[in-house]
């Protein structure tokens, strides 16, 4: 076959991480593999479809929950987010996703909360500076500002090992390749040369420095502080992410099936 139609996502950056756009790609035809979040082949699997993961990109998640500072005064437990307004990256994302999940462990449900779409750039910063949600979901550098600037109280964080095992009891990789079963089937060595390719550039961050990592990034989602966002996301991040891991290249039929 030809060179295959991946879906990443749009380099915008209120939407670089809106995997549902991917997923929505995958399984309308437009693309054949999709770089997104591992949750969506388990919902796709509730739901019939058989996709799988067949390489991981990202080994947690790295999101971390938040409460504005203005109510963390009232936050005690997951119960306590009843009647708040929750940022999530985009409705029905992976983020969203582990808000139910939290809001579950605190007895609630989604109609609980209101759920606002603010993306994960500046946008969502000033969502929570602005005052328009009272918590929010999101990865860094977004997080680490909020933090930095005192405008948040973290509840829950899956940048780590221990954080991601106290939210889910276990570990949970976050993104990777996936693709439908049938396209794996067909098409090996296009799997193989992808994974490689994944496996390859993971091995790089291993051994790159910050600085180098960091110019490879998108400078507007870096938010305009390249330099010294840099800094706190290799200590906070790429440390527990990346130089733990210890992916190597796999024969194209030793694949993840949710």
């Amino acid at each position: 076959m030809g060179t295959p139609k991946i879906a990443f996502l749009s380099t915008d950056s209120d939407t670089i991480f809106n995997q549902g756009k991917a997923l929505q790609s995958l399984m309308g035809g437009s693309s054949d593999v999709a770089s997104g979040a591992y949750s969506n082949t388990l919902t796709m699997a509730a739901k019939g479809q058989k996709l799988k993961n067949f390489v991981v990109q990202v080994r947690y998640p790295a999101l971390t929950i938040a409460v504005s500072k203005r109510v963390a005064d009232r936050y005690k437990s997951p119960a306590d987010l009843k009647g708040m307004k929750i940022g999530v990256s985009a409705p029905g994302s992976s983020t969203h996703m582990i808000v139910a999940h939290l809001l579950g462990k605190g007895g609630l449900k989604s109609e609980d909360v209101s759920i606002i779409g603010v993306g994960t750039s500046a946008a969502a910063v000033a969502a929570i500076e602005q005052g328009e949600i009272d918590a929010i979901i999101n990865s860094d550098p977004v997080m680490t500002k909020l933090e930095t600037d005192g405008a948040i109280r973290i509840i829950a964080e899956t940048r780590t090992a221990k954080g991601t095992e106290e939210l889910f009891g276990g570990p949970y990789p976050e993104a990777g390749l996936y693709a439908t079963a049938d396209f794996i089937a067909k098409n090996p060595n296009t799997i193989q040369a992808l994974t490689n390719a994944i496996v390859r550039a993971e091995l790089w961050m291993q051994k790159a420095t910050i600085e180098d990592i960091a110019a490879n990034v998108p400078p507007e989602h870096m938010l305009g502080e390249i330099r010294g966002m840099a800094e706190i996301i290799g200590r906070e991040v790429h440390v527990t992410q990346l130089l733990e891991c210890d992916h190597q290249p796999i024969p194209p039929n030793h694949v993840a099936q949710a």
